[in-house]
């Protein structure tokens, strides 16, 4: 592998290292927030709260997730 792409591949590798640093600390963000004192007047779980009382994890673990493969794909890449 020449130069040039072998310093792409570290570039990518970095930037996709950044993002994953950034999304898990907004994921990590997300968790640690404070509910807002309304959602303690829910009674049951059923009952209809606003949205600010749901915390949904699932898209800073996908984009973990997909981030984290790709950069595995330009780390087998760079060993190559």
């Amino acid at each position: 592998m020449n130069a040039p792409n072998r310093f792409l591949l570290v570039v990518g590798i970095i930037l996709l290292g950044v993002a994953m640093l950034v999304v898990a600390i907004l994921g990590f963000g997300e968790f640690a927030r404070p509910l807002p004192g309304a959602c303690a007047d829910v009674s049951t779980p059923f009952a209809l709260a606003g949205a600010g009382c749901h915390r949904s994890l699932t898209l800073y673990i996908i984009a973990l997730a997909a981030l984290g493969v790709g950069l595995g794909a330009l780390w087998r890449r760079l060993g190559t």
